[in-house]
């Protein structure tokens, strides 16, 4: 059935008269022997190979006198418009042989695995699994891959190279590991997530222009994870990952290189993201909203988690549900240039520590970003620089920081301070303000002082002016005063201020005796 020509160094495999070179369930070997020496190998025109597996590789032979593995090469695979091949199991180019280069090509298999150098262009893969893998590089254009099966899209092993102008619909994860640096260029990739997928080991991916989106394939939200130094980045293009949770980590065997996700110039919406990382856990994370990106997501998650319980005297495990609350729990978030907007909902709050586990969340905004956040900003560090926030109310907890540079603007219902904390405005910032709250450190009574010099220093009658000296004051057990504002930023506090509960007793006490006066006239 296949004519396998040897001419010089070149075998050719042709389908003679239109027929497919049928192997069944065979295994296929491509690759040179002792006797022919290194070849090459063409693939023509509407040639079709079909088999169980189909291996192009080189020949290994054991020389005993150096006691090592010589091999003769496959020096080239070439692929022509309209050829095929296929395979009921795995379809492999093995480490080692020469570069592979295949036009207008099919390929169908239960996986596909690119061991060796790729130049492809117009081609069309049908595989569960498909790999590029072993340090391969590759070029490929116009790629239409489907999946059949959930294995995914693999990138393992310093493979290197650009996908362009391709579509690419990936069932199951995207993997880009062991150091691979891959750029997907121009091309729409749809991942339908039902297993975790990640950007880890030192390697970086690139989507630069086009659309990228995945969505969720069962109940379960899937997670798509950069951690370990390795960095993602979205550049011109358009980004949907609202089916899964985004996540980035701290490694402690990448201590020095921050796990690093960056958002140029794109549209990005995402779900619940797990900003995760830990002072001694290594670098922290980074991700970069610039060059006028909007950014949609959260950074809040409840869901309801399984807790089992012992019960000593009768012996028995009970498994009781409780809702457990997700926040940011340490890692930097950059937002730079002009138009570029950060729109957070649910709040953007940092985690309590946990055991050994210290967090330090950070917002940096500058040069024209601005950062939306429906709820309570409560982080680390807050610096805007030229930049604006707009949040429900802004927290600035002890030991904790905010500063305020340049023509910046700052939007909120209320700006709570802790004793402790320090808060630095410039005289050229917009505050709109509505209230401030000081909370001291220890409690207070009425008539207790304290001088806003200690948070606020020069800015004091700034922030002042800004909330019209609307001011209340309160301690670590909730309760609360209206605080008098004398000069110099001393402020005093006055009246208590009840809690809900008694505005709800006494309003509903003067409901009361108004109902009793009705009746009585």
């Amino acid at each position: 059935e296949i004519a396998q020509c040897l001419v010089g160094s070149e075998m050719c495999i042709r389908d003679r008269y239109s027929r497919v070179n049928d192997f069944g369930s065979d295994t296929v070997y491509y690759r040179p022997s002792a006797e022919t020496g290194p070849i090459s190998i063409t693939v023509e025109e509407n040639a079709a190979i079909k088999a169980g597996y189909v291996i192009f590789g080189r020949y290994s032979q054991y020389n005993s006198e150096t006691h090592a593995t010589d091999y003769i090469d496959l020096t080239s695979v070439e692929f022509k418009s309209g050829s095929s091949v296929s395979a009921t199991n795995d379809i492999t180019f093995q480490n080692g042989i020469g570069p592979v280069t295949s036009t207008g090509a099919t390929y169908e298999a239960s996986n596909v695995y690119f061991k060796s150098p790729l130049v492809s262009s117009n081609d069309v893969i049908n595989a569960g699994g498909l790999y590029y893998q072993n340090g391969g590089n590759l070029s490929v254009q116009n790629l239409t891959l489907t999946q059949s099966s959930s294995a995914g899209l693999y990138f393992d092993s310093n493979a290197t190279g650009s996908i362009s102008d391709s579509s690419l619909g990936v069932s199951g994860r995207l993997y880009v590991q062991g150091g691979s640096n891959i750029n997907i260029v121009n091309s729409t990739t749809t991942l339908v997530s039902s297993s975790m997928s990640q950007v880890v080991g030192g390697s970086s991916l690139v989507v630069d222009g086009g659309k990228f989106s995945v969505s969720q394939a069962g109940e379960e939200i899937q997670g798509f994870s950069v951690k370990q130094g390795s960095t993602l980045e979205f550049k011109n293009a358009d980004v949907d990952m609202s089916g899964v949770r985004l996540q980035t980590g701290t490694d402690s065997s990448f201590k020095d290189k921050s796990a690093a996700i960056t958002i140029d110039n794109s549209t990005f919406k995402t779900g619940f993201i797990d900003l995760y990382g830990y002072t001694s856990g290594g670098a922290m994370s980074v991700i970069n909203i610039i060059n006028g990106s909007n950014f949609t997501g959260s950074f809040f998650k409840s869901q309801e988690e399984p807790d089992v319980i012992f019960d000593p005297e009768t012996g028995d495990y009970e498994v009781i549900y409780k809702t457990v609350n997700y926040y940011a729990r340490g890692g930097t978030i950059n937002v730079s240039g002009a138009n570029t907007v950060f729109n957070v909902s649910e709040g953007f709050i940092q985690a309590e520590n946990s055991a050994d586990q210290v967090y330090i969340t950070v917002l940096n905004i500058s040069d024209g970003g601005k950062a939306n956040i429906n709820g309570a900003l409560d982080v680390s560090s807050v610096a805007i620089d030229n930049g604006s926030v707009s949040a429900d109310s802004i927290v600035v907890s002890s030991g904790r920081n905010m500063s305020v540079t340049g023509a910046s603007a700052v939007e909120t219902n209320m700006l709570s301070v802790h004793e402790g904390s320090t808060v630095s405005v410039d005289e050229a910032a917009t505050l709109d303000i509505a209230k401030l709250e000081v909370i001291l450190s220890s409690d207070i009574a009425e008539g207790t002082e304290f001088n806003l010099n200690d948070i606020f220093g020069d800015a004091t009658s700034v922030v002042l002016s800004a909330v019209e000296n609307n001011v209340i004051m309160g301690d670590s057990g909730g309760n609360l005063f209206e605080a008098i504002v004398s000069e110099g930023g001393v402020i005093t506090a006055g009246a208590a201020i009840p809690e809900p509960a008694a505005y709800a007793a006494i309003f509903g006490a003067l409901a009361f005796a108004f109902s009793a006066w009705r009746k009585r006239k």
